[in-house]
């Protein structure tokens, strides 16, 4: 994988640009000019679900195994 860093996305940040706001070094209408210029990548999305019972998956060695881990910290 590259480590190739894209400055211009950089500079583009929410946190630069919100430093860059109270500086008075760039505008409200700089910050929407930039936002209207930004793709729409909506259809990119994926939507993801959350199970409540999330940790309950575990097989019975992984309960017994992390049973025993807890014992032998306590000791």
């Amino acid at each position: 994988m590259s480590k190739r860093v894209n400055a211009e996305a950089i500079s583009n940040d929410k946190r630069i640009l919100s430093r860059k706001l109270m500086q008075g070094e760039i505008s409200d209408k700089d910050i929407q000019a930039l936002t209207k210029k930004l793709p729409d990548v909506a259809e990119n999305a994926e939507e993801v679900t959350l199970s409540e019972n999330q940790g309950e998956n575990k097989t019975e060695d992984q309960v017994e195994t992390a049973g025993e881990n807890a014992d032998t910290n306590a000791h």
